[in-house]
């Protein structure tokens, strides 16, 4: 029993060993001389075996009935034995029989069914690598172009002609890295329905792929026309805090993508991270008027990003944003001047931007003295609390820092932002969804 198991561990070894060294060079010196040629599909390899599964079946067919005959030859006096040849031989003609009228049937039912093949399945929303002729879905990544084995070109095809552009990104080194800290070398591409762009070939080492999607887009390299040259974010929706590598601090160019006409994205980019932190600030940006792709000259304060969308229709975002003179304003009665910037005063989603010292306070319910009304006669020089009635983002600027807020400003003495006159100062409004 021993010697057994012994001698079928050995054989197992040996076959083991012969395909180890030998596997690979044999089977792709088969692929060759059975002209299968050099990296067949799969349609081939069916096509190819069920060819010489019916041939096998043939050939088997005919020495069957060849040993039939030669046992009815010799079976001499022996009647079992003529018999048995006799129904081997009989076998074997039925069995060719059997064999050549399926390959009739099916041919005379599809030609194909002879001769099988494999269509390519799409990839997901019509986005194929391909090879020649031949086509496989794309998946959204590819760490490393040197095993594409031929497929270079990603392909996007839409069945009615329409659809999103794609976005792809192409890396210079394998796992998606473009080999230097400012990703210079890679690249992003946008493909149209119908359109195509080579992947692979040895000029990037890695790529992915995305639909384009409304939001935010932030460009490395800056604008060009109305898509980012060089290196592109994703689409951004939502505020960030700190926007995060490799575009912290580094952004030289924006680009917007909105939905439909009534949704434009519009961004304040700041300097300090964390919003709820004053700092240098960059004025509102929007696509509401003017090109799609704004370029940045001061990437340095594109630390953080509050994002939002734009109201067109400023009746519904709320009842307008109301400035006091002091702390808790809304809740001191006749103790504070009062400053309002009603609905009326937003047009087609287009933010309202006011200088402090044009909002002057109105104290007509207010009982307190004439020097005090005097000495805080506008928000710049009583900058006390802010009650924003809806949805609207409000930044406060002076010359050196800005601050941005969506909530209630109780108190604004606790804040970084304080006005004195000569500053560059702006109040900007924005109604938001």
């Amino acid at each position: 029993m021993f010697n057994k198991i012994k001698n079928r561990y050995l054989l197992f070894s040996t076959f083991f060993l012969v395909f180890l060294f030998l596997g690979a060079n044999f089977i792709y010196a088969l692929e060759v001389n059975l002209g299968l040629g050099k990296n067949p599909t799969l349609a081939k390899y069916i096509s190819f075996i069920f060819s010489w599964v019916i041939g096998i079946a043939g050939v088997l067919a005919v020495i069957s009935f060849a040993i039939g005959a030669i046992s009815l030859m010799v079976s001499g006096d022996n009647p079992e034995l003529a018999s048995s040849a006799k129904d081997r031989m009989k076998g074997s003609i039925l069995g060719l029989v059997l064999t050549m009228a399926s390959i009739l049937i099916l041919n005379t039912i599809n030609p194909k069914l002879t001769s099988p093949s494999l269509t390519p399945l799409s990839g997901a929303d019509g986005v194929n690598l391909i090879r020649g002729e031949e086509a496989m879905g794309a998946p959204q990544e590819w760490i490393n172009t040197s095993t594409l084995d031929g497929f270079n070109t990603l392909k996007y095809t839409c069945l009615d002609g329409k659809g999103p552009d794609l976005l792809v990104w192409l890396f210079l080194k394998p796992g998606l890295e473009d080999g230097n800290e400012k990703l210079g070398g890679s690249i992003v591409k946008r493909i149209t329905c119908g359109g195509q762009e080579s992947v692979g070939g040895g000029s990037f080492g890695s790529f992915r792929w995305a639909f384009e999607t409304p939001g935010v887009y932030y460009c490395l390299g800056g604008c060009e026309g109305d898509f980012c040259k060089g290196y592109m974010s994703g689409a951004n929706t939502n505020s960030q805090d700190n926007i995060g590598y490799p575009f912290e601090g580094n952004v030289r160019g924006v680009r917007f993508v909105d939905e439909q006409k009534n949704q434009k994205y519009g961004v304040i980019f700041h300097k300090v991270a964390g919003l709820k932190n004053a700092g240098q600030c960059i004025e509102p940006l929007t696509a509401y008027t003017g090109p799609k792709c704004k370029p940045i000259n001061d990437p340095a304060s594109t630390v953080a990003a509050d994002i939002f969308i734009l109201n067109n229709k400023p009746e519904t975002a709320g009842d307008g944003i109301v400035f006091y003179s002091e702390p808790f304003g809304w809740n001191t009665g006749a103790k504070a001047g009062k400053n309002q910037t009603t609905p009326e005063e937003f047009r087609d989603g287009e933010y309202v931007t006011k200088i402090p010292n044009s909002m002057g306070y109105s104290y007509d319910d207010a009982t307190i003295t004439e020097s005090y009304k005097k000495k805080c006669a506008n928000f710049e020089k009583c900058p006390g609390s802010i009650r924003i009635k809806g949805k609207y983002l409000v930044a406060l600027y002076n010359n050196k820092l800005c601050q941005t807020f969506r909530k209630d400003v109780p108190n604004l003495n606790v804040q970084s932002i304080k006005y004195s006159s000569g500053d560059s100062n702006f109040v900007y409004m924005i109604p938001i969804k």
